[in-house]
Protein backbone atom coordinates (compact mmCIF):
# COMPACT_ATOMS: atom_id res chain seq x y z
CA UNK A 1 0.00 0.00 0.00
CA UNK A 2 2.66 2.37 1.05
CA UNK A 3 4.44 2.01 -2.50
CA UNK A 4 1.23 2.94 -4.45
CA UNK A 5 0.24 5.78 -2.89
CA UNK A 6 3.95 7.11 -3.17
CA UNK A 7 3.65 6.70 -6.62
CA UNK A 8 0.06 8.52 -6.95
CA UNK A 9 1.30 11.04 -5.37
CA UNK A 10 4.83 11.47 -7.32
CA UNK A 11 2.63 11.57 -10.25
CA UNK A 12 0.78 14.08 -9.62
CA UNK A 13 3.49 16.04 -7.93
CA UNK A 14 5.73 15.47 -11.29
CA UNK A 15 2.52 16.76 -13.72
CA UNK A 16 2.58 19.60 -11.29
CA UNK A 17 6.31 20.24 -11.72
CA UNK A 18 5.94 20.40 -15.30
CA UNK A 19 2.72 22.68 -15.49
CA UNK A 20 4.94 24.65 -13.24
CA UNK A 21 7.90 25.09 -15.55
CA UNK A 22 5.59 25.41 -18.64
CA UNK A 23 3.96 28.61 -16.95
CA UNK A 24 7.13 30.27 -15.94
CA UNK A 25 7.95 33.37 -18.24
CA UNK A 26 11.24 33.23 -19.78
CA UNK A 27 12.82 37.38 -19.01
CA UNK A 28 14.07 37.21 -22.84
CA UNK A 29 10.59 36.38 -24.07
CA UNK A 30 10.25 40.64 -22.95
CA UNK A 31 10.65 43.12 -25.77
CA UNK A 32 12.98 46.43 -25.06
CA UNK A 33 10.50 48.80 -24.57
CA UNK A 34 10.79 52.00 -26.87
CA UNK A 35 11.08 54.68 -24.35
CA UNK A 36 12.87 53.45 -22.16
CA UNK A 37 13.87 54.48 -18.56
CA UNK A 38 16.28 55.77 -16.41
CA UNK A 39 17.91 52.49 -14.48
CA UNK A 40 20.20 52.20 -11.84
CA UNK A 41 21.93 49.39 -11.22
CA UNK A 42 23.19 48.98 -7.46
CA UNK A 43 26.17 47.05 -6.76
CA UNK A 44 27.28 46.01 -2.93
CA UNK A 45 30.64 44.60 -2.82
CA UNK A 46 32.43 43.05 0.30
CA UNK A 47 35.73 41.18 -0.51
CA UNK A 48 34.78 40.50 -3.82
CA UNK A 49 37.91 41.34 -6.05
CA UNK A 50 37.61 37.51 -7.96
CA UNK A 51 34.43 39.20 -8.87
CA UNK A 52 35.06 42.41 -10.55
CA UNK A 53 36.90 42.27 -13.59
CA UNK A 54 34.32 39.83 -15.06
CA UNK A 55 31.19 41.80 -12.79
CA UNK A 56 32.00 45.15 -14.62
CA UNK A 57 32.66 43.65 -18.58
CA UNK A 58 29.06 41.79 -18.15
CA UNK A 59 28.11 45.44 -17.05
CA UNK A 60 29.64 47.81 -19.57
CA UNK A 61 27.80 45.54 -22.24
CA UNK A 62 24.68 46.80 -20.41
CA UNK A 63 25.04 49.85 -20.66
CA UNK A 64 23.29 53.13 -22.19
CA UNK A 65 22.56 56.74 -21.96
CA UNK A 66 19.90 56.02 -19.71
CA UNK A 67 21.43 53.47 -16.99
CA UNK A 68 23.94 54.81 -13.64
CA UNK A 69 26.01 51.60 -12.40
CA UNK A 70 26.76 52.67 -8.44
CA UNK A 71 29.02 50.57 -6.90
CA UNK A 72 29.65 50.65 -2.85
CA UNK A 73 32.77 49.19 -1.12
CA UNK A 74 31.53 47.55 2.42
CA UNK A 75 34.68 47.43 4.23
CA UNK A 76 36.40 44.72 2.01
CA UNK A 77 40.14 43.83 3.39
CA UNK A 78 41.31 42.43 0.12
CA UNK A 79 41.74 45.10 -3.51
CA UNK A 80 38.18 45.32 -3.71
CA UNK A 81 37.80 49.42 -3.50
CA UNK A 82 41.22 49.54 -5.74
CA UNK A 83 39.59 47.16 -8.33
CA UNK A 84 36.64 49.74 -8.19
CA UNK A 85 38.38 52.58 -8.73
CA UNK A 86 39.97 51.71 -11.24
CA UNK A 87 37.25 50.39 -13.17
CA UNK A 88 34.92 53.44 -12.97
CA UNK A 89 37.97 55.87 -13.38
CA UNK A 90 36.98 55.87 -17.39
CA UNK A 91 33.22 54.94 -17.30
CA UNK A 92 31.18 57.61 -17.14
CA UNK A 93 27.58 56.37 -16.32
CA UNK A 94 29.55 54.34 -13.49
CA UNK A 95 30.66 55.48 -9.54
CA UNK A 96 32.01 54.39 -6.17
CA UNK A 97 30.79 54.92 -3.08
CA UNK A 98 32.14 53.79 0.20
CA UNK A 99 30.13 51.94 2.58
CA UNK A 100 29.09 54.04 5.96
CA UNK A 101 30.39 51.93 9.51
CA UNK A 102 27.47 48.93 9.86
CA UNK A 103 25.07 50.08 12.82
CA UNK A 104 23.86 47.94 15.44
CA UNK A 105 20.55 45.77 14.49
CA UNK A 106 21.31 45.84 10.38
CA UNK A 107 22.32 42.99 8.56
CA UNK A 108 25.82 44.06 6.59
CA UNK A 109 24.46 43.75 2.27
CA UNK A 110 20.89 44.90 3.52
CA UNK A 111 22.58 48.25 4.90
CA UNK A 112 25.05 48.22 1.88
CA UNK A 113 21.96 47.81 -0.79
CA UNK A 114 20.19 50.92 1.64
CA UNK A 115 22.83 53.07 1.20
CA UNK A 116 22.91 52.51 -2.80
CA UNK A 117 19.19 53.11 -3.07
CA UNK A 118 19.83 56.35 -1.53
CA UNK A 119 22.61 57.28 -3.64
CA UNK A 120 20.28 56.22 -6.96
CA UNK A 121 18.25 58.55 -9.28
CA UNK A 122 16.23 55.64 -11.12
CA UNK A 123 12.87 55.09 -12.11
CA UNK A 124 14.23 51.49 -11.44
CA UNK A 125 16.42 49.91 -9.24
CA UNK A 126 18.37 46.86 -10.35
CA UNK A 127 20.31 45.33 -7.02
CA UNK A 128 22.85 42.82 -8.75
CA UNK A 129 25.36 41.02 -7.12
CA UNK A 130 28.89 40.94 -7.48
CA UNK A 131 28.96 37.14 -8.76
CA UNK A 132 25.87 37.82 -11.23
CA UNK A 133 26.76 38.32 -15.06
CA UNK A 134 24.43 40.00 -17.47
CA UNK A 135 23.53 40.14 -20.71
CA UNK A 136 23.63 43.06 -22.99
CA UNK A 137 19.70 43.44 -22.86
CA UNK A 138 18.74 41.70 -19.36
CA UNK A 139 18.00 45.12 -17.99
CA UNK A 140 15.56 46.66 -20.94
CA UNK A 141 13.99 42.99 -20.58
CA UNK A 142 12.78 43.45 -16.84
CA UNK A 143 11.97 46.63 -17.55
CA UNK A 144 9.65 45.35 -20.17
CA UNK A 145 9.06 42.19 -17.97
CA UNK A 146 7.67 45.31 -15.29
CA UNK A 147 5.33 47.24 -17.77
CA UNK A 148 4.15 44.45 -19.74
CA UNK A 149 2.85 42.66 -16.79
CA UNK A 150 1.59 45.58 -14.57
CA UNK A 151 4.49 44.42 -11.66
CA UNK A 152 6.57 46.11 -8.91
CA UNK A 153 9.32 43.80 -8.60
CA UNK A 154 11.08 41.32 -11.55
CA UNK A 155 13.26 38.76 -10.05
CA UNK A 156 14.45 35.10 -10.83
CA UNK A 157 16.79 32.14 -10.33
CA UNK A 158 19.59 32.73 -12.42
CA UNK A 159 21.68 30.57 -14.46
CA UNK A 160 24.00 29.07 -11.68
CA UNK A 161 27.94 28.06 -12.14
CA UNK A 162 29.79 26.82 -8.98
CA UNK A 163 32.60 24.75 -8.10
CA UNK A 164 32.96 21.52 -6.06
CA UNK A 165 30.17 18.40 -6.30
CA UNK A 166 28.72 18.98 -2.91
CA UNK A 167 28.34 22.90 -3.21
CA UNK A 168 26.77 21.96 -7.14
CA UNK A 169 24.14 19.85 -5.34
CA UNK A 170 22.74 22.36 -3.09
CA UNK A 171 23.00 25.19 -5.51
CA UNK A 172 21.22 23.61 -7.81
CA UNK A 173 18.64 22.98 -5.41
CA UNK A 174 17.73 26.60 -4.92
CA UNK A 175 15.86 25.73 -8.79
CA UNK A 176 14.12 22.25 -7.75
CA UNK A 177 13.00 23.86 -4.47
CA UNK A 178 11.30 26.52 -5.98
CA UNK A 179 9.97 25.28 -9.75
CA UNK A 180 8.25 22.08 -8.01
CA UNK A 181 7.21 23.33 -4.85
CA UNK A 182 5.77 26.72 -5.54
CA UNK A 183 2.35 27.60 -7.60
CA UNK A 184 4.22 30.04 -10.46
CA UNK A 185 0.68 31.13 -11.97
CA UNK A 186 -0.26 31.57 -7.87
CA UNK A 187 3.10 33.53 -7.20
CA UNK A 188 2.74 36.01 -10.26
CA UNK A 189 -1.17 36.65 -10.31
CA UNK A 190 -2.05 37.12 -6.77
CA UNK A 191 -0.52 39.29 -3.80
CA UNK A 192 -0.36 36.61 -1.23
CA UNK A 193 2.66 36.41 0.34
CA UNK A 194 3.00 32.51 1.13
CA UNK A 195 3.11 32.59 -2.85
CA UNK A 196 6.65 34.07 -3.23
CA UNK A 197 10.18 33.56 -4.12
CA UNK A 198 12.73 35.94 -5.09
CA UNK A 199 16.64 36.02 -5.63
CA UNK A 200 19.09 38.20 -4.21
CA UNK A 201 21.51 38.04 -7.33
CA UNK A 202 18.70 39.78 -9.63
CA UNK A 203 16.21 42.38 -7.99
CA UNK A 204 14.58 44.83 -10.84
CA UNK A 205 12.29 47.68 -8.61
CA UNK A 206 10.12 50.28 -9.76
CA UNK A 207 11.42 53.15 -7.28
CA UNK A 208 8.33 53.79 -6.42
CA UNK A 209 7.33 50.31 -5.22
CA UNK A 210 10.37 50.05 -3.66
CA UNK A 211 9.88 53.41 -1.44
CA UNK A 212 6.17 52.57 -0.84
CA UNK A 213 7.03 49.09 0.83
CA UNK A 214 9.76 50.94 2.73
CA UNK A 215 13.44 49.37 0.85
CA UNK A 216 15.83 47.87 2.63
CA UNK A 217 15.36 49.73 5.62
CA UNK A 218 11.80 47.91 6.52
CA UNK A 219 13.92 44.88 6.38
CA UNK A 220 17.21 45.80 7.82
CA UNK A 221 17.79 42.45 10.49
CA UNK A 222 16.55 40.23 7.55
CA UNK A 223 19.34 37.66 6.89
CA UNK A 224 17.70 36.27 3.32
CA UNK A 225 16.81 40.12 2.63
CA UNK A 226 15.33 39.01 -1.41
CA UNK A 227 12.04 37.27 0.27
CA UNK A 228 11.68 39.53 3.20
CA UNK A 229 11.30 42.56 0.24
CA UNK A 230 9.23 40.23 -2.20
CA UNK A 231 7.07 39.86 0.90
CA UNK A 232 6.86 44.03 1.75
CA UNK A 233 6.17 44.36 -1.82
CA UNK A 234 2.94 41.85 -1.77
CA UNK A 235 1.82 43.39 1.15
CA UNK A 236 1.83 47.08 -0.07
CA UNK A 237 -1.28 45.22 -2.96
CA UNK A 238 1.46 45.15 -5.13
CA UNK A 239 2.61 42.35 -7.48
CA UNK A 240 5.70 40.76 -8.20
CA UNK A 241 6.95 38.72 -11.40
CA UNK A 242 9.14 36.05 -10.76
CA UNK A 243 10.55 34.89 -14.43
CA UNK A 244 13.20 32.07 -15.25
CA UNK A 245 16.53 34.57 -16.35
CA UNK A 246 17.97 31.65 -18.36
CA UNK A 247 21.64 32.37 -19.83
CA UNK A 248 20.08 36.50 -19.32
CA UNK A 249 21.34 36.47 -15.67
CA UNK A 250 24.40 33.89 -14.56
CA UNK A 251 25.70 33.95 -10.88
CA UNK A 252 28.99 32.56 -10.08
CA UNK A 253 27.28 31.15 -6.92
CA UNK A 254 30.31 29.76 -4.30
CA UNK A 255 33.76 28.83 -5.31
CA UNK A 256 33.73 25.75 -3.51
CA UNK A 257 31.65 23.13 -1.77
CA UNK A 258 32.70 25.15 2.32
CA UNK A 259 31.56 27.72 0.75
CA UNK A 260 28.18 27.04 -0.09
CA UNK A 261 27.80 24.84 3.53
CA UNK A 262 28.55 28.10 4.94
CA UNK A 263 26.33 30.41 2.47
CA UNK A 264 23.19 27.96 2.81
CA UNK A 265 23.56 27.22 6.60
CA UNK A 266 23.32 30.83 6.73
CA UNK A 267 20.17 31.37 4.75
CA UNK A 268 17.92 28.05 4.92
CA UNK A 269 16.47 28.04 8.18
CA UNK A 270 15.88 31.90 8.78
CA UNK A 271 14.67 31.69 4.82
CA UNK A 272 11.85 29.71 6.36
CA UNK A 273 11.21 32.03 9.15
CA UNK A 274 12.81 29.51 11.81
CA UNK A 275 10.01 27.57 11.53
CA UNK A 276 10.68 23.90 13.26
CA UNK A 277 7.02 22.65 11.76
CA UNK A 278 7.83 23.76 8.24
CA UNK A 279 11.71 22.26 8.70
CA UNK A 280 10.39 19.28 10.01
CA UNK A 281 7.74 18.90 7.18
CA UNK A 282 10.97 19.79 4.79
CA UNK A 283 12.80 16.71 6.35
CA UNK A 284 10.18 14.11 6.68
CA UNK A 285 8.95 15.28 2.43
CA UNK A 286 12.31 14.82 1.22
CA UNK A 287 13.28 11.50 2.88
CA UNK A 288 9.97 10.10 1.91
CA UNK A 289 9.62 10.95 -1.84
CA UNK A 290 13.13 11.39 -2.83
CA UNK A 291 15.49 9.43 -0.37
CA UNK A 292 13.50 6.48 0.44
CA UNK A 293 12.84 5.80 -3.59
CA UNK A 294 16.85 5.40 -4.02
CA UNK A 295 16.70 2.98 -1.91
CA UNK A 296 13.47 1.76 -3.55
CA UNK A 297 15.95 1.53 -6.29
CA UNK A 298 18.33 -0.70 -4.80
CA UNK A 299 15.86 -3.34 -2.87
CA UNK A 300 14.71 -3.41 -7.08
CA UNK A 301 17.91 -4.29 -8.11
CA UNK A 302 18.93 -7.23 -5.36
CA UNK A 303 14.78 -8.70 -5.78
CA UNK A 304 14.36 -8.17 -9.61
CA UNK A 305 11.07 -6.37 -8.26
CA UNK A 306 10.71 -3.83 -10.68
CA UNK A 307 7.78 -2.12 -9.45
CA UNK A 308 10.28 -0.97 -6.58
CA UNK A 309 11.72 1.43 -9.04
CA UNK A 310 8.78 3.46 -9.78
CA UNK A 311 8.92 5.75 -7.48
CA UNK A 312 13.18 6.51 -8.32
CA UNK A 313 11.78 6.85 -12.01
CA UNK A 314 9.27 9.32 -11.29
CA UNK A 315 11.21 11.30 -9.17
CA UNK A 316 13.67 11.49 -11.35
CA UNK A 317 10.95 12.32 -13.97
CA UNK A 318 10.20 15.49 -11.32
CA UNK A 319 13.76 15.92 -11.26
CA UNK A 320 14.27 16.32 -15.20
CA UNK A 321 10.97 19.01 -15.85
CA UNK A 322 13.45 21.40 -13.59
CA UNK A 323 16.35 20.45 -14.98
CA UNK A 324 15.61 20.72 -17.95
CA UNK A 325 14.34 24.21 -17.63
CA UNK A 326 16.95 25.43 -15.65
CA UNK A 327 19.83 24.18 -17.54
CA UNK A 328 21.24 21.79 -15.12
CA UNK A 329 23.72 19.03 -15.90
CA UNK A 330 21.53 15.54 -16.60
CA UNK A 331 23.25 14.14 -13.88
CA UNK A 332 21.02 15.78 -11.26
CA UNK A 333 18.25 14.08 -12.63
CA UNK A 334 19.82 10.77 -11.71
CA UNK A 335 21.21 11.58 -7.92
CA UNK A 336 18.29 13.38 -6.43
CA UNK A 337 18.25 10.93 -3.46
CA UNK A 338 21.96 12.76 -2.86
CA UNK A 339 20.24 16.44 -3.39
CA UNK A 340 17.91 15.87 -0.96
CA UNK A 341 20.02 14.51 1.67
CA UNK A 342 22.71 17.36 1.36
CA UNK A 343 19.91 20.08 1.40
CA UNK A 344 18.76 17.97 4.53
CA UNK A 345 21.75 17.86 6.46
CA UNK A 346 22.80 22.05 5.60
CA UNK A 347 19.09 22.46 7.31
CA UNK A 348 20.03 20.86 10.10
CA UNK A 349 23.11 22.59 10.79
CA UNK A 350 21.27 25.67 10.32
CA UNK A 351 18.94 24.31 12.73
CA UNK A 352 21.89 23.57 14.88
CA UNK A 353 23.46 27.16 14.64
CA UNK A 354 20.25 28.97 15.35
CA UNK A 355 19.25 26.80 18.43
CA UNK A 356 22.29 27.35 20.37
CA UNK A 357 22.76 30.48 19.42
CA UNK A 358 26.55 30.12 17.58
CA UNK A 359 25.54 32.57 14.93
CA UNK A 360 25.88 32.80 11.38
CA UNK A 361 29.11 33.94 9.83
CA UNK A 362 30.31 35.25 6.70
CA UNK A 363 32.69 37.08 5.16
CA UNK A 364 33.96 38.17 8.42
CA UNK A 365 30.70 38.84 9.87
CA UNK A 366 28.63 36.58 12.79
CA UNK A 367 24.92 37.71 12.81
CA UNK A 368 22.01 35.76 15.15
Amino acid sequence: MFLWILICILSAWTVFTVINVWTLPSLASFSVPKRPGLISVLVPLRNEERNIPALVRSLRQADDLKTEFIFLDDHSTDRTKMLLQEAVLYWPNARYIEGAALPEGWNGKVHACHQLSREAAGQYLCFVDADARLHADALRWAEGALRKQDASLVTGFPHFKTEGFWGRLLVYMQHFVVYAHLPVAAANRTTWKPFTAAHGAFLFFSRTAYDKAGGHAAVKQSLVDDMALAQNIKSQDMKTLLVSPGPAVTCHMYASSREAWLGFSKNIFPGIGRSMPIASAVITVHTLFFIVPGFLLLAAIATAEWQLAIPYVLAAALRAAVTIKASHPWWTVLIQPLSSGAMIAVLIYSIYLDKTKKGYSWKGRTYQ
